[in-house]
Order: C-alpha cells, then structure tokens, then sequence
C-alpha cells in the first residue's frame, strides 16, 4: 500500500516509474514482494538492481483494502481490481494458511499485510514509512533516487512536486473514508470464533503479529 501515490509522484517529477508493470525507471508493486506473484503476474523474467519496502499503517491498509469489497466484512464480495484482497487473497493459497481463509476480510487483509512486509522486507535493502514521505523535510526521494541510479533526482524540486499531486492521490482505495480500528479487528476475531476455537485463535495471532510489526516500523497507535 502506497505503490500508487509513488507512481503519481515519480510521475509527476517525469520519472517512468509503473505502478504493478515495468517503467524505464523502475516500478512499484506489491507483487514483486519476494516470493510472491511474479510469476502470476507474468515478470518473472525481471531483475532489479535495488529494491525498497515501502511501509503504510495496518489499519490504513486493512481500510483501504476492505474498501474494495461491496460488503466491508465479507470475505467473499467482488473487488474491482483482482490484485487486491479481500477476493485475491481468498485465490492465492499460499498466501495463507487454508483455516484463516474463511476469516472476515478484515483479518485476511491485515495477515496479508503481515506476509506481504515479511517478504518485502527479505527482498529489500532500505524501507521507509510512506506517511513520512510528506513530512517537511523528507530526503526519502532523494535518497530512493540515488540508490535507484536514476539521474537528476538531486535536481528536482520534490516539495513543487509533491504540491502538484491531484487530491486523493495517496488513497486511491478510500482509506480515509472507512476508519477500522484495533477494537474492530479484535472484534473481527470474535467472529472467528464461529469456525471454532482454533479459526478464533489463527485470527488472533495474526492481529497479534501486526500489533508487533507495527511498533517494530515506528508507529506508536498500534
């Protein structure tokens, strides 16, 4: 989450950054976390250089990602883009174990989450929080530019450019909008314990996880 407002920003600078395809500069994509889709995703063949995790808040991404569903809690509604969880992740078994998958989707998107950075972070050599891309003196661009080998970085105006940013263009799924909270995940357990006790106890190890991860990121609300 946040590989579309890196898009728009590179963009924006003149960078061919692709958002999930291959730009002459690089590219964003959860996919290519390691291990995971690429081969689905038909870029197997790809090889990079350099790699970055980019790091967003669980529960902005849980909310950004339930968003997708017609119904925000269940697991099996249409998504309008099949990359996406809750529906995705509900395809790609090997994402999680076979008992979480008839989870709520708000436990499934944030185990996603949770497998998605683990793998991300084995595959990367810098990480960076995308809530501090925009913090007054971020160098982050900067930086992503020189260990990326992309020319001219240093030069660009990134404040200029991150003000020319369309409104929304960090949120493209509606993250703001639908606020999910820690007691709504621990409720989301709860309802795990329809499946029994050991379905209860997969859900609450995967908030378990997160809760960890997201103090071990920096992030103080978790």
């Amino acid at each position: 989450s946040g590989t579309g407002y890196m898009n728009h920003l590179f963009a924006e600078a003149h960078y061919e950054v692709g958002h999930e395809s291959i730009g002459r500069h690089g590219m964003v994509s959860h996919m290519f976390a390691k291990g995971a889709q690429k081969n689905l995703a038909g870029w197997s063949h790809a090889n990079f250089s350099f790699v970055a995790h980019i790091v967003r808040h669980s529960l902005k991404v849980v909310s950004s990602w339930v968003m997708l569903a017609k119904s925000d809690w269940e697991p099996d509604a249409t998504v309008e883009d099949d990359m996406f969880v809750p529906t995705a992740v509900a395809q790609l078994n090997e994402f999680l174990q076979r008992e979480r998958l008839n989870a709520p989707g708000a436990i499934r998107a944030l185990d996603w989450w949770n497998v998605q950075n683990a793998r991300a972070g084995a595959a990367a050599t810098y990480r960076f929080r995308i809530e501090d891309i925009n913090l007054p003196n971020s160098t982050i661009e900067v930086e992503l530019c020189q260990r990326a080998s992309i020319p001219g970085c240093e030069e660009v105006d990134w404040k200029l450019v991150k003000s020319r940013l369309p409104p929304g263009s960090r949120n493209k799924h509606g993250g703001e909008r639908l606020k999910t909270s820690w007691q709504d995940l621990d409720a989301a357990v709860e309802q795990c314990a329809s499946g029994g006790a050991a379905l209860r106890e997969a859900c609450a190890a995967v908030v378990r996880e997160a809760r960890g991860e997201c103090r071990r990121f920096g992030y103080h609300d978790c």
